[in-house]
């Protein structure tokens, strides 16, 4: 029985274009991740599980795909916490990696990066982990800041509403959403928002901390020229990760396209002491690569010769023929010209065909007349034009 073509649920194909245009955007970045002195790394694909849970919840986790332990390993699943419904116990039991979901490694470079992928109009959304911790103090649920940084990350997706509802089920009083809701009807500039906040918070040192390092951020980046990002303090930012300690930020894609988030990250001061190593601060963020390839689809911002085609095409005209048009191919190549014999003996008007699909500019035929001249013929594809060359010009001419 034959096997029908597809991909798993979750992946996709990609096509040569499609290659292209995601090269081109991987290019960018990495100049821009050079020109800010940064080193690649490389990581593999899956981590310990462990690692990649824990820090978004139990939300976040039933996210994360995990590996299933192979050989002895399975025996040794817990089925009595199965039995007992104690899942995160079970799963724990019988996988011990997942498939790593983020990476965030470089700083805030968010706005060259745009500049260069020619994206304007992307808005920079910051807000910072303190003033959050401020604010849930303030709301008398002090140990309740995880809860509260999830379920208000979730404001874009379910609204305030939604989120009011949720934050009731984990606790929160009326009295607490009251004053919650007049926080969330601050508007305005930045400076004004940031105003407005230290009154509101005064009895609280934590969040006017969280201020002031803001302000102090703000501040200095009023003589940095930003080329293409919009700044904007959003005190809904939250970014339920619960490892930031510090500023927070999100990008988002321009007015123009419906795409949200298409990047995000902070800053972190303990993360690290989780794998022995205390007392270091750090910040990261990630792009999100598959979201800004639509953004730039959606407004045509891919130049419009991106496709890495074939310069000459080599006709095939089988046997003494192909061998000597081969032997030019490998010739060209030593030179970087991009070519290709076409790759079995057929009527020239399908070869020809194949020339125009693959938009070959140039073909070189080479027939038993040519070989017993020394000679090929260019024919331009474009134009129809073709002309005689002696073989020992054909360096001179393509290179």
């Amino acid at each position: 029985m034959a096997i029908k073509p597809g991909t798993l649920k979750g992946t996709r194909d990609f096509s040569s274009s499609e290659i292209s245009k995601r090269n081109y955007i991987k290019k960018i970045l990495q100049n821009v991740f050079e020109k800010f002195s940064f080193q690649p790394i490389e990581t593999p694909s899956f981590e310990r599980l462990e690692t990649l849970t824990g820090v978004y919840g139990e939300e976040g986790d039933r996210l994360v795909f995990k590996l299933l332990n192979s050989g002895e390993k399975v025996k040794n699943a817990d089925t009595e916490a199965l039995a007992a419904g104690h899942h995160q116990k079970f799963s724990h039991s019988v996988s011990e990696k997942a498939l790593r979901y983020d990476l965030t490694v470089p700083l805030s470079l968010y706005d060259r990066a745009f500049t260069d992928l020619k994206i304007e109009g992307v808005h920079l959304k910051i807000n910072h982990r303190k003033i959050l911790a401020g604010i849930v103090s303030k709301l008398g649920a002090k140990e309740r800041l995880v809860d509260f940084t999830i379920a208000l990350d979730k404001i874009d997706k379910i609204g305030k509403e939604g989120v009011f509802k949720e934050l009731v089920a984990k606790g929160f009083s009326q009295d607490a959403l009251a004053l919650l809701d007049k926080l969330l009807s601050i508007s305005g500039s930045n400076s004004k928002q940031l105003a407005a906040l230290k009154d509101i918070l005064s009895g609280e040192p934590e969040g006017l901390e969280g201020i002031q390092e803001l302000e102090f951020i703000l501040k200095h980046l009023k003589n940095t020229s930003l080329s293409t990002v919009l700044l904007d303090f959003d005190l809904t930012l939250a970014r339920g990760l619960h490892y930031y300690t510090g500023m927070i930020v999100e990008a988002s894609a321009p007015e123009a396209v419906k795409m949200g988030s298409i990047g995000g990250g902070g800053r972190y001061d303990d993360l690290t002491s989780t794998f022995g190593l205390k007392n270091m601060s750090g910040i990261g963020v990630s792009f999100g690569f598959e979201r800004i390839y639509l953004v730039m689809e959606a407004l045509n911002l891919f130049p419009k010769e991106l496709l890495i085609t074939t310069e000459v095409l080599f006709a095939n005209f089988g046997s003494e023929a192909a061998t000597i048009a081969y032997s030019c191919v490998s010739m060209l190549r030593k030179q970087n010209v991009s070519c290709e014999l076409y790759p079995i003996e057929a009527k020239l008007k399908k070869q020809l065909g194949y020339a125009n699909q693959k938009n070959i500019q140039k073909v070189v035929l080479i027939g038993e007349e040519e070989v017993s001249q020394q000679t090929f013929i260019l024919k331009d594809m474009e134009s129809g034009a073709q002309s005689s060359h002696p073989i020992k010009e054909l360096i001179a001419i393509f290179s």
